[in-house]
């Protein structure tokens, strides 16, 4: 399941490569991965450091529900 926080990382990153977006915050592309997907959360340290970066974004956003995302798991199975 795919939480808030993920979604807002994914919709910040646009059309970027993940490698970028990541250094902006010396991170490499496969913990920016885990994060944009839901399956791993920040570290305190990280999560200051992206909340400042992406607008919008809050800690507890990596704790809820991504808005429409049980559509996104119906509309991927019937496809």
């Amino acid at each position: 399941m795919v939480n808030l926080g993920a979604q807002k990382l994914a919709k910040y990153r646009g059309d970027a490569s993940m490698e970028a977006v990541g250094a902006e915050i010396d991170v490499g592309r496969m913990t920016w991965h885990g994060w944009e997907h839901g399956n791993r959360i920040p570290s305190k340290a990280m999560m200051v450091k992206l909340v400042a970066l992406v607008p919008g974004l809050d800690a507890g956003d990596f704790y809820r529900e991504a808005v429409g995302a049980e559509n996104d798991i119906a509309q991927s199975e019937a496809a």
